[in-house]
């Protein structure tokens, strides 16, 4: 009998162990790979549930504020600042041709002014070029002040005209004798008595020649 109590004490020691004794030893006994994969997956569902909803269209619309018509504003206005930059355009095309018209019309002016004055002078001046065409006709040494002179006035555009041969122009020529000619089909000039000088277009004085008249 007192064996037997013996080894009825020593299986409830047995059974009394300390694993049996705490609920959690088995928990805590449980396999390591588990328990990450446990843990990996309450992190993704955290996660998730962290994640920002996309926002809808009419959330963003609401969110901006945004009315129906304003794109249709939007078109209205443009079409109307076209409009403006088109007028804006015109009245500058024509300022500019204005002003053309403008400097043009004083470049040519000026210039009808300078020739006026040129012409002036120049008149004045003709007797001195009358002699200078004698001397060189007549073979004479030219001084070479007076050569000088002929060139500035060549260079403000006087020319000398008037030549033998050339058709009787009552616009450029001056007639202080005439010959009849029956053979001649329009008058000539036969000869120069003293040679026609202009500036540019205007001129200064027309050449007086001797014209040989066509019979008629």
């Amino acid at each position: 009998f007192a064996q037997s109590s013996s080894a009825d004490a020593a299986d409830t020691t047995s059974n009394n162990s300390p694993a049996d004794s705490d609920p959690t030893a088995e928990t805590q006994t449980a396999d390591p790979v588990a328990a990450t994969d446990n843990a990996a997956d309450n992190a993704d569902i955290s996660s998730n549930d962290q994640e920002p909803r996309k926002l809808t269209d009419q959330e963003i619309l609401d969110a901006l504020d945004y009315e129906p018509d304003l794109e249709e504003h939007l078109e209205d206005e443009i079409i109307n600042d076209a409009g403006r930059i088109a007028i804006l355009e015109d009245q500058l095309a024509r300022s500019q041709a204005e002003f053309i018209n403008f400097r043009n019309r004083n470049k040519r002016e000026t210039q009808e002014l300078g020739d006026v004055i040129t012409a002036s002078l120049v008149e004045k001046l003709l007797p001195v070029l009358d002699d200078l065409d004698r001397m060189q006709e007549a073979g004479d040494t030219v001084p070479p002040t007076l050569t000088k002179f002929r060139e500035i006035l060549e260079s403000w555009g006087v020319q000398s005209f008037g030549d033998v041969g050339e058709p009787f122009d009552p616009a450029v020529h001056e007639a202080v004798l005439s010959n009849p000619k029956a053979d001649l089909q329009v008058d000539t000039v036969s000869a120069i008595a003293a040679k026609g000088y202009k500036l540019r277009d205007r001129v200064i004085r027309p050449a007086k020649v001797v014209v040989d008249k066509a019979e008629v």
